[in-house]
């Protein structure tokens, strides 16, 4: 199956998409599949054209054009879009699109679209992003979400969606050297990681943690990730008295995100809205238990009282309380850990990422219904 790609940020861009995507393509390329990537390029210091593994990448500034309103910028981006729809000639194109740069995917007429949800509805400010977002989903000839929750957001202000649409839950690379090592002994450490926006929430976690510490004096709060509320959160530890103890490391390379969950007693995610939860995956992968919140996606990856605990969003009290327990009774913090490593073991690997999406290639490349069984 010839598949044009079509993904807003791309690797060396990190965020969950980017993680999912970059782990996805050459599991797919592995599976007979001939894609091209096409992509943003917002930094100039990114080639126009390289090679991911064996899967070509292709750069252009969508974003750049729209943005500056560049009439000529704009024509030559459209041409050597419909050039790259010529040379590789698709079977099907496979669009994550939250934004804007829909504007330069290809008609219907190329070939049938499966486009992928990440977030809620709407995803757009209203006005023009978001009928464009909405031409894009109307056209489209399938629809993923990466949770039940963004589906069921989506078909409450769509439901004719429903009858082309399915969920496909993000997978992680579960490959690695031999098993996770217990955390380390002495003082407990806690982590949180993400981009450090509002929506993660990371001010919750703050607020929880000075309850932990007068339990737990000797803890630490470690938080990987940057953002637009850093100042804020440092602000906000040493409002609390916790600089010596929360240590904001800033942005973090996702192979330094294993090392620290390793480290780290258990994860913490205090997100007020989170359409699947990543890093619950990397926590589980450690086997590290997860205090989580319940919204989003993230009952559907992490089983409360299980793999961890739920609590909800913005209450620091039941945040910090879920966490003292956990701390001070190891050997449950221990069996949710592994818990959760057997659960993303059988339900979240990046090869049962890439089973799924082969098999809905092939059913909607060949113009089947992907609800129907094999051979219909």
């Amino acid at each position: 199956m010839r598949a044009l790609f079509f993904v807003e940020h791309f690797w060396p861009y990190i965020g969950g998409v980017e993680t999912v995507t970059a782990q996805l393509l050459p599991l797919l390329a592995e599976r007979g599949h001939e894609l091209v990537v096409v992509t943003d390029r917002e930094d100039d210091s990114l080639a126009e054209y390289e090679l991911f593994g064996r899967v070509p990448v292709r750069r252009l500034p969508f974003m750049r054009a729209l943005r500056e309103r560049d009439l000529e910028l704009l024509a030559q981006t459209r041409a050597t879009m419909s050039e790259i729809v010529r040379g590789h000639r698709p079977d099907l194109i496979h669009a994550h699109v939250a934004g804007p740069g829909a504007y330069f995917l290809p008609g219907p007429e190329v070939a049938p679209m499966i486009v992928s949800l990440h977030n809620v509805w709407p995803t757009l400010e209203l006005g023009s992003g978001q009928a464009l977002f909405a031409r894009v989903i109307g056209r489209a000839a399938w629809l993923t979400a990466c949770s039940e929750h963004t589906l069921a957001s989506f078909l409450s202000a769509a439901p004719e969606l429903g009858e082309r649409s399915s969920v496909i839950h993000n997978g992680l690379d579960a490959t690695f050297e031999g098993e996770p090592p217990d955390p380390p002994a002495g003082p407990p450490v806690l982590l949180c990681s993400g981009r450090v926006v509002a929506s993660k929430g990371m001010d919750v976690a703050i607020d929880a943690f000075a309850a932990v510490v007068r339990d737990h004096p000797d803890a630490r709060l470690l938080i990987a990730g940057d953002g637009a509320e850093r100042a804020a959160l440092v602000a906000r530890a040493d409002s609390l008295g916790l600089s010596e103890r929360v240590d904001l490391l800033g942005w973090v390379s996702p192979t330094r995100v294993h090392e620290l969950v390793a480290c780290a007693s258990l994860v913490v995610i205090p997100s007020r809205c989170e359409p699947f939860g990543l890093v619950a995956l990397e926590a589980g992968l450690m086997a590290r238990p997860v205090i989580a919140t319940n919204v989003g996606g993230l009952p559907e990856v992490v089983e409360d009282g299980v793999t961890g605990v739920l609590v909800e969003p913005d209450d620091a009290a039941a945040t910090a309380h879920a966490i003292s327990r956990l701390l001070g009774d190891p050997v449950c913090a221990r069996a949710m850990g592994w818990a959760g490593r057997a659960r993303m073991l059988e339900r979240f690997t990046a090869g049962r990422h890439a089973d799924e999406w082969d098999a809905l290639y092939a059913r909607v490349g060949a113009g089947r219904d992907p609800h129907t069984g094999p051979g219909s």
